[in-house]
């Protein structure tokens, strides 16, 4: 491992030492970090600005450092590794403004509107409102916790009062968090840890959000029919995840965590793989409503597969049914998909994969160098498509749907690139599956909702 931090960031220790696939080193009196980057490629860009915005403000976190290619990623035997120089002085407290901007930063990072007084108090009345409501709920089984109950409600009532009352001068005064939730990607920033600038736990986050929407509907428990969710994961018949590579989990059961976060019973709340989830609405309510079966393929950030027969999805027994991504199709590859095997469809037909089979930023760029006439570009979509209709013929010959449905962010090239698929998957097909139907998704990001919805009925 010395030998790639001295090429790829010019840094030569003395002595480094090894934690299982983790390494420390110290320079300068300087403690560096050099560790695996188990998250999905695709955020490491918002995670990077992220740190270079709250380094820029003086916060506590550790600073990634880029390497010689000017990448914050390093691939050492097909596995991603990030370095990071290590936030040694632990003394300083994060100030309000930091807070501030934490809480309203989302994938836009630079945006940096400032949360006010009154939105303070908005979600920690809500915050008081859902203790309320669950300590009615709790208190049939627990009536001893009564006389305490007015006590801690006061408390809240009296911090709001503090917020009210707070001059802008005090509102500057320095605070202390473990961490907060910033924007949509639900990324953490952990005052004693800062290494944690990671995805927090989802279901966690879900149970909160579930939580905060019933307060501001004024809605209980009791109006739900059911919680239907969607996971980037295998997952088996009774909800348990059986790992989740882009969210760094390994067995989760994702109704009993989340059934203990909100109090609410397990049998109601079913999970199923996004894919699935997302295939599930398309054949209730889009583009697969007038087939009997359907696989869908999404193809985004990853490639997922979804298949529904007779209006039921099917998992499959270790939940891997139709994972249609992780297919060894690609002969030759020199580095390893994030299931950690080498060959799968993901690495070459996801965004992230044609992006890197063509040596630009992003999907989309390929796609509009292709259609404005880019040889080299055309090139690596029709390899890309020859590779997808490779993998519908195989899924049709197990299978056998009557129609797949394309979705995800790379569909959005539209027909230029289903048509492509369809002529490969012909030349590919066994003969009596030869005139599948192949179809763009109709429901776009709102595929999904319905499918959980429909998932949860």
């Amino acid at each position: 491992m010395n030998n790639y931090i001295n090429f790829y960031y010019e840094l030569y220790p003395d002595n480094i030492v090894k934690n299982k696939d983790n390494y420390t080193f110290v320079i300068n009196n300087e403690k560096y970090y050099f560790t695996i980057y188990n998250r999905d490629i695709a955020e490491i860009d918002t995670i990077f600005k992220l740190n270079r915005e709250m380094i820029a403000r003086n916060s506590l976190v550790h600073e990634i450092i880029l390497n010689k290619k000017n990448e914050p990623l390093t691939l050492v035997d097909g596995v991603y590794y990030i370095l990071l120089r290590v936030y040694v002085n632990d003394t300083k407290i994060i100030s309000i403004d930091d807070i501030l901007f934490m809480l309203n930063s989302n994938d836009s990072i630079m945006d940096n509107n400032i949360i006010g007084r009154t939105d303070w108090v908005k979600l920690w009345s809500l915050k008081i409102d859902y203790f309320e409501y669950q300590i009615g709920h709790l208190i049939k089984k627990y009536p001893y916790i009564y006389n305490t109950v007015d006590y801690y409600i006061g408390l809240g009532e009296n911090a709001i009062e503090y917020i009210k009352e707070l001059s802008e001068e005090k509102m500057n005064t320095n605070l202390s968090v473990t961490h907060r939730r910033i924007g949509a990607n639900s990324t953490l920033f952990d005052l004693y840890n800062p290494l944690n600038l990671v995805i927090d736990y989802k279901v966690r986050d879900i149970a909160e959000y579930i939580k905060m929407t019933l307060a501001m509907h004024k809605k209980k428990f009791t109006d739900i029919a059911g919680i239907g969710i969607g996971v980037p994961g295998a997952v088996r018949d009774d909800g348990t995840v059986n790992k989740c590579v882009n969210l760094g989990w390994d067995v989760v059961n994702v109704p009993k965590k989340l059934s203990e976060l909100l109090i609410f019973p397990k049998e109601k709340i079913k999970a199923g793989n996004d894919a699935n989830v997302a295939a599930l609405g398309e054949y209730w309510k889009g583009s697969g409503k007038e087939y009997s079966s359907i696989m869908m393929v999404t193809i985004g950030t990853g490639v997922g597969g979804g298949l529904i027969i007779d209006g039921k999805p099917i998992n499959g027994f270790n939940g891997a049914a139709a994972e249609i991504g992780h297919m060894p199709l690609v002969d030759g590859l020199d580095f390893a998909c994030n299931c950690g095997k080498t060959g799968c469809l993901e690495q070459v037909a996801s965004a992230t994969g044609i992006a890197r089979l063509a040596g630009t930023k992003n999907a989309k760029e390929v796609f509009d160098r292709a259609k404005a006439g880019d040889k080299d570009m055309e090139e690596v979509i029709e390899k890309v498509c020859s590779y997808i209709g490779k993998g519908l013929a195989c899924a049709a010959a197990i299978a056998d749907p009557e129609c797949f449905v394309i979705g995800g962010g790379v569909s959005a090239a539209g027909d230029y690139f289903i048509d492509k698929i369809k002529k490969y998957y012909k030349k590919q097909a066994f003969h009596p599956s030869i005139d599948t139907a192949i179809v763009k998704a109709s429901l776009l990001n709102d595929a999904g909702i319905y499918g959980a919805a429909k998932l949860a009925l």
